[in-house]
């Protein structure tokens, strides 16, 4: 439990460094409201898997939805791993709630849901691409430090 804990720590430190140094940034394209609204249903069918239950297969099913992700199996069951110890540690998923979004360009958007447990609140972030196959999760993590 002591590494989940320590790992979600050093990340969220990582990312804090990388936000320190940042300047105004002009995005120079944006995502259309459709493009937003069909960005989220792809969350919120993951979200929906979170909530019933099975952490495990929302996690495989965005690994077997990217060429990327899919090969990099011992990363999934690392994560696989890390969120039966939060559901072990924090208890099972409640009810999960969009927090924010926020875009790179009109080919990435990510969002942010905030998992309420029974013991404490997780945040799952979800980064998606706008491949030519359609809006696809590329990148994902949850902390319990946010």
């Amino acid at each position: 439990m002591k590494a989940f804990l320590a790992a979600g720590v050093l990340s969220v430190t990582l990312a804090g460094q990388a936000v320190a140094h940042e300047t105004d940034v002009t995005r120079l394209t944006q995502p259309t409201s459709d493009d937003i609204a069909n960005a989220k249903a792809v969350t919120d069918a993951f979200i929906a898997i979170l909530e019933s239950g099975d952490t495990e297969r929302a996690i495989r099913q965005v690994a077997e939805g990217s060429r990327l992700i899919s090969e990099k199996p011992q990363q999934i069951n690392l994560l696989v791993s890390q969120a039966n110890n939060a559901e072990l540690l924090y208890g099972a998923i409640k009810k999960c709630v969009p927090s924010e979004y926020s875009y790179d360009s009109s080919l990435r958007i990510e969002f942010k849901y905030v998992c309420q447990h029974e013991e404490s609140l997780l945040e799952w972030q979800l980064k998606l691409d706008n491949l030519p196959s359609g809006w696809t999760i590329s990148n994902f993590s949850f902390s319990d430090t946010f």
